[in-house]
């Protein structure tokens, strides 16, 4: 049942996560005048907190000075019966992260220049952002993202690209409260400096923009781990696979334009987005074929046709790319412990809107992952002085507060974070290599802040001191893995994971047909594994129950007498009654050795 706020009437709920809820809403007007757009309110128990009120607010005010064609728009802020909510722009079409996902499920990879247009868009949607002037002081307001992903990114069906979420900006000349010391982000995207204390400026952005640019052309993350300690080591640390490793034809001018955004020296990155769009426009230029508006709306309207799967949570059905790491994807719901000791932004919300979802695509707002407890000094040998560091700073970093909103002390505003002086953390010998794919030469981590703990070397990413163990999981054709039932991205895989039990499956769709199949190991300490899986087609009878007419297996129409050509593993079913007509949902799970496809009516 719709409800109304304010002038707005709710039409649906499109998401709701840790701090607010997200609806689609219509402002009506004479005349039958009316208007889409998106309403997110805050949540019931925290409009009862003054301090998240103004914090919700002030951040509205700061993000509406914005008003730039590559950049959603806030409209309106207020309050109604004690019910407080930020009115924003609708754009219809998808997020950056969806279209990705039901690209790679189609078995096409994004075309270097369409991806080359859709981050020179966002470069300029930021390059605005960045370069905004106060116009009460006349003084350049430095705004800070702090959460660039392909979240946050939206194309429209009509060809637009606009960033989302400045809800958490960073100001310098705002003189509104910020909390300090607050995660801002998403791990996966967050530069070295941040993670090691380091000051943050408009080069953290840059950074965050190089990986959604590595993810686009790779269709995974740069770095993937089991844990947030791994994760951020290997951000901090470790090198990025090359992508020409990863992808077939990729043009050097792109590996150059994302190894300077995503250099770990920040000094060496882009100094700002228009440089960095300067570059992307010149590849745009030697490619000599158009890329527009018309393009990238023919890829987001064919994208939107496709529809996506049902969630693992809820059916047998096969999802599609999932990114990896996923948890450490989502922003934290309440306060976390940061590296920093002063802020002069606007107070942090939760990520303000994913503007366009459908079934199965849909995010909470989640807390960041699991979050690194205190580290035990333990008597046994079995951690190294190096591992004991990293997980120090991880706790310095994502530890909870006591509640969602408790406050934290000003600090006078500043162009950046700046850390107190603190030993430094000294980098894996893998960290200090010359790197082969850029002739440059890695420069040293920064400090970080970091309890009273042993000093040492922290371990390489690679070393079974660290990791204890490495998993390999290769497959033909490449599919999405799972590694006890989490995301893991996509196969190949290669990557430090604990010892123990582990249950793999490898899912995807090839040719239009889904595939998946499952092993299970036992990975011993300091043991490295490598599992394969090879998916070939064969040929299944398809078996109804009484009653049950099937038609088609994923989407594929049977051949005489239920025999089709396909993959291992569960497919949809399009069934319906024998007598009725009516549409049943059905599966079925294909098994080559007894070449059957026992139908389903009911998901398990």
């Amino acid at each position: 049942m719709e409800q109304q706020l304010g002038k707005y009437r709710l039409v649906r709920r499109l998401a709701t996560g840790g701090m607010a809820e997200v609806f689609l809403a219509k402002a009506a007007g004479p005349m039958g005048f009316e208007k889409e757009l998106v309403v997110k309110r805050i949540l019931p128990h925290l409009a009862e907190d003054p301090q998240f009120v103004e914090m919700f607010l002030a951040e509205a005010k700061l993000a509406a000075r914005l008003n730039h064609g590559n950049v959603v728009q806030i409209f309106d802020f207020g309050e109604q019966e004690d019910s407080y909510f930020i009115a924003m722009e609708y754009v219809e079409g998808l997020n950056l992260k969806v279209l990705l996902k039901r690209t790679l499920q189609q078995g096409k990879p994004l075309p270097f220049p369409l991806i080359a247009r859709i981050v020179s868009l966002a470069c300029e949607g930021l390059a605005y952002a960045h370069e905004l002037v106060d116009p009460d002081s006349g003084q350049p307001m430095k705004f800070i993202h702090r959460d660039i992903s392909t979240d946050n990114i939206l194309v429209s069906l009509t060809g637009g690209v606009k960033v989302v979420d400045f809800g958490i900006a960073k100001a310098a000349t705002v003189g509104s409260q910020t909390q300090s010391g607050i995660i801002k982000g998403k791990l996966p995207y967050m530069p070295p400096e941040y993670l090691m204390a380091s000051p943050i400026d408009l080069r953290s952005d840059i950074y965050a923009l190089g990986v959604v640019l590595y993810e686009l052309i790779a269709g995974r993350r740069p770095f993937v781990a089991e844990t947030d300690v791994l994760l951020a080591q290997l951000i901090i640390h470790g090198l990025p696979t090359d992508l020409r490793s990863l992808r077939e034809g990729v043009p050097t001018r792109l590996v150059q334009v994302l190894e300077k955004a995503m250099h770990k020296n920040r000094d060496e990155r882009y100094a700002t987005c228009r440089q960095m769009q300067a570059d992307l426009e010149r590849f745009l230029f030697e490619c000599g074929e158009p890329v527009g508006a018309l393009q990238i709306a023919e890829w987001v309207k064919a994208m939107a046709a496709v529809e996506p799967p049902p969630t693992r949570r809820n059916s047998r059905e096969l999802p599609v790319l999932a990114s990896p790491t996923e948890s450490m994807a989502k922003p934290a719901t309440r306060p976390l412990r940061a590296p920093t000791t002063e802020e002069s932004s606007a107070r942090r919300q939760d990520t303000i809107i994913t503007q366009s979802m459908s079934p199965g695509d849909e995010e909470d707002d989640a807390e960041l992952a699991r979050l690194v407890t205190r580290p035990r000094w333990p008597k046994a040998v079995g951690l190294t002085a190096g591992v004991l560091l990293l997980a120090a700073v991880l706790f310095s970093l994502f530890s909870h507060e006591p509640a969602p909103d408790a406050a934290q002390a000003e600090a006078p505003a500043a162009d950046a974070h700046q850390a107190p002086a603190v030993p430094a953390a000294t980098p894996p010998p893998e960290a200090l290599r010359q790197n082969d794919s850029t002739g440059q030469q890695p420069t040293k981590a920064p400090q970080a802040v970091i309890p009273a703990v042993p000093t040492g070397e922290p371990p390489s990413p690679e070393s079974p001191t660290a990791n204890t163990s490495r998993l390999k999981v290769v497959s033909n054709p490449e599919g999405e893995l799972w590694i006890n039932e989490k995301e893991r991205g996509m196969t190949p895989f290669d990557r430090p994971v604990p010892p123990g039990k582990k249950s793999i499956e490898v899912i995807g769709t090839h040719d239009g047909h889904r595939f998946n199949k499952v092993q299970v190991i036992q990975i011993k300490e300091g043991e490295s594994r490598k599992v394969s899986f090879a998916f070939k087609k064969s040929r299944v009878q398809v078996w109804a129950n009484p009653g049950m007419k099937v038609l088609k297996l994923d989407g594929h129409p049977l051949g005489k007498d239920g025999w089709i050509e396909t993959y291992e593993g569960w497919h949809t079913l399009e069934a319906v009654d024998a007598v009725t007509g009516k549409p049943i949902p059905a599966e079925c799970k294909a098994v080559a050795k007894s070449r059957e496809c026992k139908a389903s009516s009911s998901f398990k």
